[in-house]
């Protein structure tokens, strides 16, 4: 069976991690929950490195931006910083035109709403205590037990 270069960079990530047969599996196990669960985790990967929220931050301000000028913002190597843009704009929440020899970026405020509603949603889910009804901080146990 062939598989795309990236597929097989994960698949030996995940062998080398997890075993032979991880990659098949990881995927069929993540297709087992519902989808607002897998919107939410993988809209969430935006957030797993500190330089995707660097690039948001600087992105916040909805002004369009060149690579160069992204890159020279940050402390990593443009290369580093150029797959961290890729990686959001699979995500969805970049979106990119070229201009000349370069690419300009910008938030797409669509998907990015959309990111805040997801996650801040979930988050906001797990901080509500359903035993006592306050907000997180609330001390509460295991059985409504103060702690």
């Amino acid at each position: 069976m062939a598989y795309s270069a990236h597929a097989v960079c994960i698949r030996q990530s995940l062998t080398y991690i997890y075993g032979k047969h991880s990659f098949i599996m990881t995927h069929a196990k993540s297709a087992a929950f519902p989808l607002p669960q897998q919107r939410t985790a993988h809209l969430a990967q935006a957030l797993t490195h500190p330089a995707r929220l660097a690039i948001l931050q600087l992105l916040a301000d909805r002004r369009r931006r060149f690579a160069g000028e992204i890159c020279a913002a940050l402390p990593l190597a443009r290369t580093t910083v150029s797959q961290h843009l890729v990686a959001l704009r699979k995500l969805g929440l970049l979106r990119a035109q070229a201009q000349g020899l370069t690419l300009t970026y910008w938030l797409d405020t669509v998907v990015m709403g959309e990111l805040v509603r997801q996650v801040g949603g979930f988050l906001a889910e797990l901080a509500f205590c359903p035993l006592c009804r306050s907000k997180t901080g609330c001390g509460c146990g295991p059985l409504g037990v103060k702690i």
